[in-house]
C-alpha cells in the first residue's frame, strides 16, 4: 500500500508513468478493500496470542501483520485473508509464525541488554572496518556488507557470521555481488550514509569487476593500435599516454596523441585525443565492439592529474579516473611539448608586445609630424600666434593610417625591424628598401607620409 501511494505523490518521477494512474489507483481500492475483509481474521489472531503467547497490545499491533506479511509471502498468497476459525491452515501458520517473531524478539532484546551486538559490531568493524552494514538476520546468524573497493558503488561482498561464546566465525564468503533490498527485512545493528546511495538491483552484466577492469585495461593499447592501423592510414604514429576507467560513468578511456601528416610537412598534435571503447560483457568474456573517438582536449592538465576531491559518500579519492596502463615516456615528451608550447606561446605575446609600443611610438611621430604641418600652415595663412590655440580646439584629431589602412603592412615590417636590430633608429624609407630587397616575393608598400618616420628603438618603445 505504502509503496503504490508513494508512485503517485513522486512529482519528479511520475510524469513517465501517467498512463498507469489509474491502474495504480484501482490497486489502492483494491488493498484497502482487501484490509477491510482482513480485519476480523488480524483481531481472531491477535486476541489468541495475547492469550497463548502472553502478548500485549502494543506487541500484538506491530508483531501480526508482520506475521502475516511473512506467511503470504511464503505461500505466495495475494488475496485478504478471511476468518475461518482458529483451525483453519492459515491461521495455525500465521500463529507459527507470530511464535517465531516473538522469539526473534525476546533473543534480540536478550542480546541488546547483555552486550552480544555491540560485541559483534565490534569485532566486524575491527575486521573489516570499511563495512556499511552489519545486521542480525535470524537465531545466531548476521550479515556484514562489505564494498569491494573504496570507489565504487556497484558491487559487495557480502558475508555470513556466526558469533557464539564471543567468537565471530564466517560461515559463508561471496565476492562481488550486486544487492537487491532484502536488507530491511533483518535487524540492523550498524550501518553508514553510504548503504543510502548503493545502486540495488544493479545488473552484472552491465558493470565490471576489478578483476575484469585489470584485464581489458592491458588489452586495451594493444586493441587501440590494431584498431587504428586498419582504420585510419594518414595518421602515423599513436603515442598512447595512458589508458582509464572512469569511476562515475564506468568507460575505459584511451588516451593518446599522434603525427598527422598535413600536405608534405608532418607536425605533431599539442592536444590530446580521448578514444573511448564500448564495452559488452557476456558468457563469452569482457570483449570491445567498438571505438568513439571524441574530441580534442587542449587542457593542460589530464583528468587523473587533477587534485584531490571528495564525493558525496564521503571518501576521498586522488582522481576521477583510475589509471591502468601508463606510458610515462609518452607523457614526459608531451610534457615537453607543452613547456615548449607555452614558451613560444610567450614568445609571440612578448614580440606583439613589442610591436604594439613601436606602433604607439610611429602613431606619435605621425600625429608630431601631422600638428607640426598643420601650424605652419596656420601660421602662412593667419599669422596670428594666439589664435592658434583656439583654432586647434576646432579641428578633430584625424584617424591615423598607422592604426587604420596600414596597420598590417606595419607590423610586417616591425617584425623585420625586430629580427634584424640594425634598422631600428633608421627611417622608414630605407627600413622599406631593405625589406623588399630581401623579400623580393613579398614587397610591403607605404605612403609617403608613413615613410619619412623614423623607426624608435626597440628598448625605447616598450
Amino acid at each position: 500500500m505504502e509503496k503504490l501511494q508513494g508512485f503517485l505523490h513522486r512529482r519528479t518521477e511520475r510524469h513517465n508513468y501517467l498512463d498507469m494512474f489509474p491502474l495504480l489507483k484501482a490497486l489502492i481500492q483494491q488493498k484497502k478493500q482487501e484490509q477491510a475483509e482482513e480485519e476480523p481474521f488480524k483481531w481472531l489472531l491477535a486476541s489468541q496470542a495475547m492469550q497463548t503467547l502472553n502478548l500485549s497490545e502494543e506487541q500484538a499491533a506491530e508483531l501480526v501483520p508482520l506475521s502475516i506479511e511473512r506467511y503470504k509471502f511464503k505461500k505466495k498468497v495475494h488475496r485478504a485473508l478471511v476468518e475461518q476459525g482458529t483451525g483453519s491452515e492459515a491461521f495455525l501458520q500465521c500463529m507459527a509464525e507470530l511464535q517465531f517473531l516473538m522469539t526473534e524478539h525476546q533473543n534480540r532484546q536478550h542480546k541488546q541488554t547483555s552486550g552480544v551486538f555491540d560485541a559483534l559490531v565490534s569485532q566486524v568493524l575491527e575486521a573489516h572496518p570499511e563495512a556499511v552494514l552489519v545486521a542480525h538476520r535470524k537465531g545466531d546468524e548476521y550479515v556484514a556488507y562489505v564494498p569491494e573497493t573504496l570507489d565504487d558503488h556497484v558491487f559487495m561482498r557480502v558475508l555470513t557470521l556466526t558469533f557464539r561464546n564471543g567468537h565471530l566465525k564466517v560461515t559463508e564468503d561471496l565476492r562481488w555481488k550486486t544487492l537487491i533490498k532484502n536488507h530491511h527485512r533483518w535487524h540492523a545493528l550498524y550501518s553508514t550514509e553510504r548503504l543510502k546511495g548503493w545502486k540495488f538491483y544493479a545488473r552484472a552484466d552491465e558493470h565490471l569487476t576489478d578483476m575484469e577492469i585489470t584485464q581489458l585495461g592491458g588489452q586495451l593499447t594493444e586493441l587501440f593500435m590494431q584498431h587504428h592501423s586498419r582504420k585510419d592510414a594518414y595518421e602515423q604514429d599513436h603515442r598512447i599516454l595512458a589508458v582509464t576507467f572512469d569511476l562515475d560513468e564506468h568507460k575505459f578511456r584511451v588516451y593518446h596523441h599522434t603525427l598527422k601528416r598535413y600536405g608534405f610537412s608532418t607536425k605533431l598534435q599539442r592536444c590530446v585525443l580521448r578514444t573511448t571503447p564500448k564495452v559488452i560483457k557476456d558468457s563469452g568474456g569482457v570483449q570491445v565492439t567498438h571505438w568513439h573517438n571524441s574530441r580534442d582536449m587542449q587542457g593542460e592538465t589530464l583528468p587523473w592529474e587533477d587534485s584531490e576531491e571528495r564525493n558525496h559518500f564521503g571518501f576521498t579519492r586522488r582522481c576521477r579516473e583510475r589509471v591502468l596502463d601508463l606510458h610515462e615516456s609518452h607523457l614526459h615528451t608531451l610534457q615537453e611539448q607543452r613547456l615548449e608550447a607555452q614558451k613560444e606561446r610567450e614568445r609571440r605575446q612578448a614580440r606583439a608586445r613589442q610591436v604594439q609600443s613601436l606602433l604607439t611610438a610611429l602613431h606619435q611621430q605621425w600625429l608630431q609630424l601631422f600638428w607640426e604641418h598643420t601650424h605652419d600652415k596656420f601660421m602662412q595663412e593667419y599669422g596670428d600666434l594666439t589664435l592658434w590655440e583656439g583654432f586647434k580646439k576646432m579641428i578633430r584629431e584625424p584617424s591615423s593610417p598607422v592604426y587604420q589602412t596600414h596597420r598590417g603592412t606595419l607590423e610586417k615590417l616591425l617584425g623585420f625591424v625586430l629580427d634584424h636590430q640594425r634598422w631600428a633608429g633608421r627611417v622608414v624609407e630605407e627600413v622599406l628598401q631593405a625589406h623588399n630587397l630581401q623579400h623580393g616575393d613579398a614587397v610591403l608598400d607605404l605612403p609617403e607620409a608613413l615613410r619619412a618616420l623614423r623607426v624608435p628603438e626597440v628598448n625605447d618603445a616598450v
